[in-house]
């Protein structure tokens, strides 16, 4: 019989090399007292921040296509205890709609830029690894008159995905912060051609993102037929670098029962109207859309500036109204240090093998190596976390 024992039993241990006691909480006496257990022959068991909650969660972390939503109401249909889980802030979700929207009759459209949508809410605008994305239900997007039929796919699969969960009362989590406030950020070093660290725009956890790269990435990259981290920020990334925001958002998923990290909105009605979410178009997508050229992108934006609505670029909009009853959850910015003792544990846990399953089914949506090279740790964090894991690529190259 194996000794096991827990971070309880001891509250301090000798360290040899100062001969002093030290915490058993703190790294170095965590280090020390694993060491020691080894010695007789046990286990250490640390405290686990996930618990089972068994609920059956539906996470989209790619930009959702009308295939997204069938699948989400077959999920529906099969489990009456759903969550929807999406990679993407509530709170850039509506500044960016504030930003888009300006006073504008039926006949012309808004005035801006959706771009400044989150990165889920939006089609693919570039090449991935040198070939165009094909959209799942619509085809290949290699120009501007296909990125507007891909962005009006993916803004119609994503009205409907909030209206269904607004009419059929389906927990909605806005399950990520804002990028200012994402404590991970790594970069391919043009200098030493290695991953590391950087402190973007500054506010980053270096010794979170360390652990990261050492217990989860290089675990993972250039393994089972993977690419190495280094191809893939080099070759699926516009700037060499991610805020592994995927990755975050499974985190944030696994908070989903604390209050603290959550403020509830329903979704706003206009008077007569039965639905919260509505398809509108503005004139303007500030960055060049594949093989364009700078004169390019300022002829579209003088010729679509003039434009009816129907020949602008969809987007959804909506408003959402707090209310302490609501079924559509906001992620705290300030609840961010939750996000980084989460990821602390599963980072501290992947390599042993002891992450436990905390869902009991996970179906993902993801566009896994289109523009980031977040989606497979994520991937394989919910798919460890999961008793029944299903995955749903919404493009292919």
């Amino acid at each position: 019989m194996s000794l096991h024992i827990t971070m309880k039993s001891y509250e301090y241990i000798l360290n040899p090399v100062s001969n002093r006691w030290v915490a058993t909480g703190g790294k170095i006496g965590q280090r020390l007292l694993r060491s020691y257990i080894r010695q007789l022959g046990g286990t250490l068991s640390t405290p686990s921040l996930t618990k089972r909650t068994s609920p059956r969660i539906f996470i989209i972390n790619g930009a959702p296509t009308s295939q997204s939503m069938d699948s989400l109401r077959t999920d529906h249909n099969k489990h009456d205890n759903l969550k929807i889980v999406i990679c993407a802030s509530l709170e850039t979700f509506q500044a960016a709609q504030d930003k888009i929207m300006t006073p504008h009759n039926l006949n012309m459209v808004s005035t801006g830029d959706i771009y400044t949508l989150p990165t889920n809410f939006r089609a693919p605008h570039s090449m991935t690894n040198g070939k165009n994305p094909l959209l799942h239900n619509y085809g290949e997007v290699h120009d501007v008159p296909s990125f507007k039929g891909a962005q009006t796919e993916v803004t119609t699969a994503l009205v409907d995905i909030l209206n269904y969960a607004d009419l059929n009362k389906i927990p909605t989590y806005f399950a990520i912060v804002p990028r200012s406030d994402r404590p991970t950020y790594i970069q391919l070093s043009k200098s030493s051609g290695l991953v590391e660290f950087y402190d973007y725009k500054g506010g980053r956890n270096k010794v979170l993102t360390n652990l990261v790269i050492t217990n989860l990435l290089d675990l993972i990259f250039g393994k089972d037929g993977n690419p190495t981290l280094e191809y893939a920020l080099s070759n699926y990334t516009e700037h060499n670098a991610s805020f592994l925001a995927d990755v975050l958002t499974i985190c944030c998923a696994l908070l989903l029962d604390d209050e603290d990290c959550w403020t509830r909105h329903s979704l706003g009605k206009k008077e007569n109207c039965e639905v919260g979410a509505v398809i509108d178009y503005a004139s303007d997508f500030s960055k060049k859309i594949f093989t364009e050229t700078t004169e390019d992108l300022h002829d579209r934006r003088e010729h679509d500036s003039t434009e009816l609505r129907e020949n602008g670029y969809a987007f959804c909009r909506t408003r959402f109204v707090p209310d302490k009853n609501g079924i559509f959850y906001s992620f705290k910015s300030g609840a961010k240090n939750k996000i980084e003792a989460i990821l602390t544990d599963l980072a501290e846990k992947f390599p042993r093998g002891e992450i436990e399953k905390v869902w009991d089914s996970c179906f993902m949506v993801c566009d896994t190596f289109l523009n980031d090279v977040d989606d497979l740790p994520a991937n394989v964090l919910a798919q460890a976390l999961s008793d029944e894991y299903v995955e749903e690529i919404n493009y292919s190259t």
